[in-house]
């Protein structure tokens, strides 16, 4: 059933990942537009555990997604009617699992006396938590990795994360590099985009985690260059500079559901050592002229600054290193007040799973 409505969605969104995207593309496909409440760090601390990022990361990641029409800073954790319908939005949604408050009562209770809740499916395999073991365990590769030869098990989820902003309409394209030419695994619309310019923007590296200064990197070049495609290139867990925190089919996703980005290329070499307009040129013959690439300037914390360049620059490659360090950082220098955050929450996961096995047998 279509809801041709705005529909309201909420969460913590901390170290942003596919998880809450696939939450976010189903609702937006119940509804015309979504408007994307995000907890303050009090709240989450309280109900939670300490958050990752704080209130402007994790904004600023919902915001940048290609299926949210709106973001309202410090949404209650526990949901509130009259909040929702402050902004004129009819139903809440939320995945199938139970979120519960420091009490232990079910969040969105009220939505739900109210039959004012809509719920999606949520996505098995992914979690914030599940992001935070690997670095405080530091989990070898080898046990999350995904090859580009696995990549395709995973098509249907590549396709829904490769549409519009109407989460339904075909949008970016998906292209795998091979020795003689990029091949398309999902079709898009970036060879109309092509079509019209001659030029995109490329730009390579490890994502290995997707933090703001990727978000505001993409964000500088869509605003400073609007009339340019963005393509990005995906490097391989193997050949990532460093060990990945995500692995290739986590990164990939998290590049396809920004706005920014126009296509995406997999397990590309690194363009330092490689032609990449001798490489499209072999699929889009005289559509392509030339390549073009992002030069940054920080100014300040929020403000990136970017030229374009015929060859290939490192300052792109110096702020994805720099991004996904910083945070890690940040999780070992406090490693103990996230391993007790680990601890609560794991306990407060087998409260909610007691419950949703209640509510099913009642």
């Amino acid at each position: 059933m279509s809801y041709n409505r705005r529909l309201w969605f909420d969460g913590c969104l901390d170290f942003f990942h596919y998880g809450h995207t696939n939450a976010i593309l189903q609702a937006k496909q119940l509804g015309d537009q979504l408007v994307v409440g995000v907890h303050s760090d009090e709240e989450i601390t309280l109900n939670k555990g300490p958050p990752v990022q704080d209130l402007s990361e994790r904004c600023l990641a919902a915001i940048t997604c290609r299926w949210v029409n709106e973001v309202v800073p410090y949404a209650p954790y526990v949901f509130d009617l009259a909040w929702m319908r402050k902004y004129n939005c009819q139903f809440v949604v939320h995945g199938d699992d139970i979120s519960t408050d420091a009490e232990g009562n079910d969040c969105y209770r009220h939505a739900k006396a109210a039959n004012q809740y809509l719920e999606v499916k949520r996505t098995d395999g992914i979690s914030t938590t599940e992001l935070l073991d690997r670095l405080l365990t530091a989990a070898p590769i080898s046990t999350y990795t995904i090859s580009p030869s696995d990549l395709m098990t995973y098509e249907p989820f590549l396709r829904k994360f490769a549409s519009a902003s109407n989460g339904k309409d075909p949008d970016v394209s998906i292209y795998m590099h091979t020795p003689s030419g990029p091949e398309e695994i999902i079709s898009g619309v970036f060879t109309n985009k092509i079509r019209l310019v001659k030029s995109p923007i490329y730009l390579d590296g490890d994502w290995s985690l997707f933090t703001g200064n990727h978000m505001k990197a993409l964000k500088a070049c869509a605003e400073t260059f609007p009339t340019l495609p963005i393509v990005v290139g995906i490097f391989a867990d193997d050949k990532c500079t460093e060990k990945p925190v995500l692995n290739l089919l986590e990164r990939t996703l998290n590049l396809l559901q920004c706005k920014y980005v126009s296509a995406v290329i997999i397990d590309p070499p690194s363009v330092k050592n490689w032609d990449m307009v001798k490489f499209l040129k072999t699929k889009f013959g005289d559509l392509i002229e030339n390549v073009s690439y992002p030069n940054f300037f920080v100014k300040d914390e929020d403000t990136f600054q970017v030229t374009l360049a015929e060859k290939p620059t490192e300052s792109f490659h110096i702020l994805d290193k720099r991004g996904s360090e910083a945070i890690k950082q940040r999780i070992l220098s406090r490693k103990q007040v996230f391993e007790d955050r680990q601890r609560k929450k794991l306990k407060k996961n087998v409260l909610e799973n007691t419950n949703i096995q209640a509510s099913i047998t009642s």
